[in-house]
C-alpha cells in the first residue's frame, strides 16, 4: 500500500502488471488479484471481478480513523462520504456500526441508518443502543409494527430507563391512539421524571382534551420548575389561551419571545451555512468525477 491508502501499488491479472491504479478507479479488468508487499513479500489483499475491490484491512482501519475524526469534528457530510465507500456487512464492530448509523441518522438517511443499524442487531440482538435507534427509526420512517416489536425487546433490556415512556408516547401517537392513552402514558413519565419537553407535551394533550383545569396546572408547574427557556415560552403563551397570566408571568413572557426570535434567527442562519458547505461539497464531488471521466477516457484512447 506504501503508506497511502489510495493506491494498491500491483495488479496481476492474465500475466499483466498494472502499477500505481487507484482502487476505487478500476473499470474493464477482470479475475484480477490484488498485492503488495509485506516484509518484502507479496501479500494478497483480496480478489474480485468488474468494479471497486474490496478494501483490505488496513485501507478500512484508516478509514475508520478518517471517520472516528470527522464525527468528532461534526463534520457529517464529509463522514458520510467515507461511510458510502465501505461495504459495512463485512464489519463485525458493533461501536463501529453504531456511529455509521449516527452518522447517517444525523444526516436524516433514515433508511440507510435502519440498514446499519440491522447489521449491528444481527450481530448483538441485545444491545440496548441498538435497539434504541432501531426503534426510533422505526417511528420516523412509519412502520409501527417494527417499532412495537424493537420496542418490547427494549424494554426487556432496560426495563428502568425513562427512553421507554417517550418510545411508547410516540409510537402510541404514530398508530393514531386516543388522547386519553397518550394522557395516560405522559402521567406515567411524568410521575417517573419531571421534564420540561414532556410536560408542555401534556399539557397540550390536556389542552386538546378539553382538560384546562389541569392544561392551566401543568403549565404553571413548568414556569415554577424552570422559569426559562422555550418550553417555558411554549406554556405561558398556551396558558394565556385559556387564561390570564399571573403578573410576573405577564412580565416574562415577552422576554422569553424575544430570546426565542433570536434563537430562531441564529439557528436559521446555521442551516443555510451546513446548506451552503453541502453544497460547495456536492460541486466538488461532481468536478472530481467529471476529471476522472476524462481521465479514463485519455487512458482508454492510450
Amino acid at each position: 500500500i506504501q503508506q497511502t491508502p489510495e493506491i494498491i501499488s500491483k495488479y496481476i491479472t492474465k500475466g499483466e502488471i498494472f502499477q500505481k491504479i487507484k482502487y476505487n478507479q478500476i473499470y474493464n479488468l477482470n479475475n484480477f488479484i490484488q498485492i503488495t508487499t509485506k516484509n518484502n513479500k507479496p501479500f494478497i489483499i483480496g480478489s474480485g471481478s468488474y468494479g471497486q475491490v474490496h478494501l483490505c484491512q488496513n485501507i478500512i482501519d484508516n478509514k475508520l480513523e478518517q471517520l472516528k475524526e470527522l464525527v468528532s469534528l461534526n463534520r457529517y457530510y464529509e463522514a458520510a462520504a467515507i461511510t458510502d465507500e465501505i461495504n459495512w456487512n463485512k464489519v463485525r464492530n458493533i461501536g463501529t456500526l453504531t456511529m455509521v448509523g449516527k452518522v447517517y441518522e444525523h444526516l436524516k438517511r433514515y433508511e440507510d441508518a435502519r440498514d446499519v443499524f440491522t447489521l449491528a442487531y444481527d450481530r448483538s440482538p441485545v444491545s440496548r443502543t441498538v435497539l434504541l435507534h432501531l426503534t426510533k427509526l422505526s417511528i420516523k420512517l412509519g412502520n409501527v409494527d417494527d417499532a412495537e416489536r424493537y420496542y418490547e425487546e427494549f424494554v426487556e433490556c432496560a426495563p428502568r430507563d425513562r427512553v421507554r415512556y417517550e418510545l411508547a408516547y410516540e409510537i402510541a401517537t404514530l398508530r393514531n391512539a386516543s388522547i386519553e392513552e397518550r394522557i395516560h402514558i405522559l402521567e406515567q413519565f411524568k410521575a417517573r421524571e419531571y421534564t420540561e419537553e414532556w410536560a408542555l407535551e401534556l399539557a397540550k394533550l390536556y389542552h386538546e382534551a378539553g382538560m384546562e383545569k389541569e392544561c392551566v396546572s401543568t403549565c404553571d408547574e413548568l414556569f415554577i420548575w424552570f422559569g426559562e427557556g422555550d418550553y417555558v415560552r411554549q406554556a405561558l403563551e398556551l396558558k394565556a389561551s385559556v387564561t390570564l397570566l399571573s403578573d410576573l408571568q405577564q412580565e416574562k413572557l415577552p422576554l422569553l419571545q424575544e430570546q426565542s426570535r433570536l434563537q430562531w434567527e441564529e439557528e436559521q442562519k446555521r442551516r443555510e451555512e451546513e446548506r451552503q458547505e453541502a453544497e460547495r461539497r456536492e460541486l466538488e464531488r461532481l468536478e472530481k468525477e467529471r476529471l476522472e471521466k476524462l481521465r479514463r477516457q485519455e487512458e482508454a484512447r492510450l
